[in-house]
């Protein structure tokens, strides 16, 4: 007999209200498994090689293209990226714009990612074969621990980590066909001499970083602040004003002195093309200085210490532990040991490092002149303007030698 009463479904009088029970249902969830939640987070952490792979200049590529074109190049970028990276041991984990983020995290990443980073030529030859247009590209790298999280309703591991931050605000410094890191990946690279030191500048949310680029060196790593286009607008105004008075200013000076009187010093604005001629001086001779330990056939850095230790009267003692090594600087006789303590320091015999050793003295003399008739060149640095001094190796030689 057919049934007349079919039983009753009851339906939410509102569905958003049933929606929203589910979701505090997870939410509960969640709070329960905590420490699960934090343990696996933890367990997932692998030492892995983080690559920021960016086209140069798509913006304005964007502006002077229609929308097929320019979205048809950047697909082409990505689709070659990523044919690189998977014969190179990475993986592409994620596209933001034009910008493509790739990890590596086999035994020898280092030498994957090194593997890539050398074809950048190659690659921007390739992108240019394909598309017709020219094409540049810009890298960054860091390495460290990082967690690979699968997040509700996506498929792929996203990573998280201070690698991954890190990376991202060296990658704003790189200008095209350049390659930079920091000091976390630097460090775990067997030929350190492949890359100069360029800065130590503060990275938002991270302190200070030293960053390196694979040389030549062609960028500073300065500190950089965001400020609104009004502000900036503003800046540039005073400072268009600024130049007016400094004019009228130095006329009056001129005025002042044809007439047989003597400018008050204390609101004379001085001339500072002599002490720019003076310090390009310096710069020149820093130059010089660099070319000559450049060309040693050891670290540069490491070349650049004993160098630095010379100047203080101090030794290095070579420690595998630490990775102190320097057989190649031993073998080449630019450094020696008097004893058998196995304490090295620089050889002032050898030719090349009499020539350099001249230059050194030679440079704090003019230091030691241009301080006092101008000043340091930066108020900000607090530290000595002499080749003594660890921190003024860092920011004028360029080179990392405590």
């Amino acid at each position: 007999m057919k049934r007349l009463l079919q039983p009753k479904v009851v339906k939410s009088v509102n569905a958003d209200l049933e929606a929203l029970s589910d979701v505090q249902e997870k939410i509960e969830s969640y709070q329960s498994n905590l420490d699960q939640i934090e343990k696996k987070i933890s367990d997932s952490f692998t030492e892995c090689t983080i690559m920021f792979v960016d086209l140069v200049d798509s913006t304005k590529f964007k502006l002077n293209h229609p929308e097929p074109t320019w979205i048809l190049r950047v697909k082409l970028f990505v689709d070659v990226i990523t044919q690189y990276s998977n014969e190179l041991g990475g993986n592409i984990v994620k596209i933001i714009g034009d910008e493509a983020m790739i990890t590596f995290t086999r035994d020898v990443q280092i030498h994957d990612a090194m593997n890539f980073v050398m074809r950048i030529k190659e690659i921007e030859n390739s992108l240019k074969k394909i598309t017709g247009f020219d094409t540049r590209i810009k890298i960054a790298l860091d390495k460290g621990p990082v967690c690979f999280i699968k997040y509700e309703g996506n498929t792929a591991n996203d990573p998280q980590g201070t690698p991954i931050d890190r990376c991202a605000r060296i990658s704003k410094y790189c200008q095209a066909g350049t390659v930079l890191t920091s000091e976390f990946f630097y460090n775990e690279f067997e030929h350190k001499d492949l890359w100069k030191f360029i800065g130590k500048p503060k990275l938002k949310g991270l302190g200070n970083i030293s960053i390196y680029q694979l040389s030549p060196q062609t960028i500073k790593a300065i500190d950089m602040i965001d400020i609104p286009e009004e502000e900036y607008d503003h800046l540039i105004s005073l400072s268009d004003k600024n130049e007016v008075l400094e004019n009228a200013n130095r006329t009056l000076q001129i005025q002042l002195k044809e007439s047989g009187k003597k400018p008050d010093p204390s609101a004379t604005i001085s001339d500072n093309e002599e002490d720019n001629e003076d310090w390009k001086e310096i710069e020149k001779l820093i130059d010089d200085i660099c070319k000559l330990i450049d060309g040693g056939p050891s670290y540069s850095n490491e070349y650049a210490r004993f160098v630095f230790l010379y100047q203080i009267d101090q030794y290095e003692k070579q420690d595998r532990y630490k990775g102190k090594i320097f057989d190649e600087l031993i073998r080449a006789n630019l450094v020696y040991s008097e004893n058998e303590n196995g304490w090295y320091g620089l050889n002032p015999e050898h030719k090349r490092n009499s020539r350099i050793l001249l230059k050194i003295n030679e440079l704090e003399i003019l230091l030691a002149a241009f301080v006092d008739n101008y000043g340091e060149i930066d108020e900000s640095d607090l530290f000595e303007y002499s080749v003594t001094d660890p921190e003024f190796w860092e920011k004028y030689i360029s080179y990392k030698v405590n």
